[in-house]
């Protein structure tokens, strides 16, 4: 690899991507001889205590991963527990609620009513309802029959086509 400051060997030893029985020399001792001899103890030490400490961190992680699944699952079944909660309540909220439903209902019906009666007297309105009919009709209907024609019928007639 070149020449390396002993600090980078010791790192590049500590994560791997150096091995014990990869060679090295000095300047000062030209013999080639394996890695692990090198390696001062302090290194070996601090190695040593970067191992634990990585694998600490892994462990520690592990737990807050099967804690936070945990959690999740608790959360997930009480969703479900509330939605199942919630739509008993709506329920029980809508029955007791019925009689004035009812009115709302009614009165809601009435105006619809009273608003169709308003519309079958309007004329601009009946012109588009009786095309929108003529756009349902039979093709050979629509071959003879000229929807200008078509509408105005109606019109005359609409007593007989509402009632």
């Amino acid at each position: 690899m070149g020449v390396l400051p002993a600090t980078d060997v010791d790192e590049l030893f500590t994560a791997g991507f150096l091995r014990a029985t990869d060679e090295f020399w000095t300047d000062q001792d030209p013999v080639h001889r394996p890695l692990n001899e090198l390696t001062s103890s302090d290194s070996q030490k601090d190695a040593s205590w970067l191992v634990r400490a990585k694998d600490s961190v892994v462990a520690a992680g592990g737990v807050v991963r099967q804690q936070a699944s945990h959690v999740a699952n608790k959360l997930s079944v009480a969703v479900v527990g509330n939605k199942t909660l919630v739509a008993a309540a709506t329920n029980r909220v809508l029955e007791d609620y019925l009689p004035a439903l009812r009115v709302q209902v009614a009165k809601k019906l009435n105006e619809s009513v009273q608003t169709t009666g308003a519309a079958l007297r309007d004329e601009a309105f009946l012109r588009k309802l009786f095309g929108a009919v003529y756009d349902c009709l039979p093709k050979p209907v629509r071959r003879f029959v000229q929807e200008g024609a078509f509408i105005e019928f109606c019109l005359k007639h609409r007593r007989k086509l509402l009632h």
